[in-house]
């Protein structure tokens, strides 16, 4: 099973910044961790834009791609 594939909201392509609620609290927000973040997203927001897609769709297919039998988006 799938879980978080907009990868904790980062994937979803809306989160230049980062949040002022709970979930800054998370690893991927961390002052070590967010600058390697970024610069993956820019690459994977690169790709998305060849493949005419947008972020989350990019990252869905992607999750879709591996054998999982059910994502959980929400």
């Amino acid at each position: 099973m799938g879980y978080s594939p907009l990868g904790l909201g980062l994937l979803s392509g809306n989160h230049h910044h980062r949040p002022n609620d709970s979930r800054g609290n998370l690893y991927v927000y961390q002052d070590r961790a967010y600058p390697v973040f970024i610069e993956l997203l820019e690459l994977l927001s690169f790709l998305a834009k060849e493949k005419g897609l947008s972020m989350a769709q990019l990252a869905l297919a992607w999750a879709r791609s591996q054998d999982f039998t059910s994502i959980l988006v929400g």
